[in-house]
């Protein structure tokens, strides 16, 4: 296995205050050089972390961060970006370099945000959640959700939220509090998953399905995974491209990393 690190610095950076270099291509250098040192110990972090099977090189860029990086993501098998941006306002409008990222690349994206995590997780902690909704985007989440499981030793949990509106949620607690699944949902999850339950028999799989709005009830879910993933969403080339509000409410609300699949990834079982 190989990976391989990228830095990609913005162009449109100033120098840090008192450290200003008489010639641009002078500060790229030092800015690049500091990156260098960073990121370079990757390969003996690995080793000593065990994961000696694992080669790493580095790779360094001048560049916009989002091109830059899915430039870089080309006929990878996935690309983990970090985001460290607040999820408030400015986030919502713009868009975070992850975000964008996620929408731009060729490959599967995984989303790590900063949180403590439990370092010690329970067993009903330590699975790959796989949120399904049907769409062709979906379906390729689902069988990469199953490679993943497998790869990891822990279960998959496979969710489906049906969509209520608030008053509609409001209306079932207020007359029993907690509907049961539909048959259509349950049927959905069986399908679905049908594949990757034929290709991984020892992955454990769990069918839930829920009332609610999607991005709430995946955010909620997502305490009790180590991973989430989702399909990108969108039909055409252009709708591909760009998240739906579910993927986008996940990327900065979720609470464990988030995997994008592309629907163009076909999955392989």
């Amino acid at each position: 296995m190989h990976l391989n690190v990228v830095f990609i610095a913005k162009p449109h950076l100033p120098p840090p205050l008192g450290e200003a270099l008489d010639h641009p291509s002078g500060y790229v250098q030092h800015l690049l050089s500091e990156a260098g040192d960073e990121v370079g110990g990757c390969a003996a972090r690995l080793d000593l972390a065990g994961y000696s099977d694992v080669t790493a090189t580095v790779a360094l860029g001048w560049d916009d961060p989002v091109d830059g990086l899915a430039r870089a993501a080309a006929g990878s098998t996935m690309m983990v970006v970090g985001d460290h941006e607040p999820a408030g306002i400015r986030a919502l409008l713009l868009g975070s370099s992850a975000l964008r990222t996620a929408e731009h690349a060729s490959c599967p994206v995984a989303v790590v945000r900063a949180r403590p995590r439990d370092p010690h997780p329970s067993a009903h902690d330590d699975r790959v959640m796989v949120g399904i909704d049907g769409s062709a985007s979906s379906v390729v989440a689902a069988a990469l959700a199953f490679e993943e499981a497998h790869l990891r030793d822990i279960g998959l949990t496979a969710v489906h939220v049906w969509y209520a509106t608030p008053q509609e949620i409001t209306a079932e607690v207020a007359w029993g509090g907690n509907p049961g699944p539909q048959p259509d949902a349950l049927a959905l999850l069986e399908h679905v998953t049908a594949p990757g339950r034929l290709a991984h028999p020892d992955v454990d799989v769990r069918h839930l399905a829920v009332m609610g709005q999607p991005a709430t009830a995946l955010t909620e879910l997502s305490s009790a995974a180590r991973m989430l993933v989702v399909g990108s969403g969108g039909h055409g080339t252009v709708a591909e491209r760009l998240l739906g509000s579910t993927g986008k409410a996940l990327v900065h609300h979720a609470h464990c990393p988030v995997l994008i699949v592309p629907t163009h990834c076909h999955p392989q079982y």
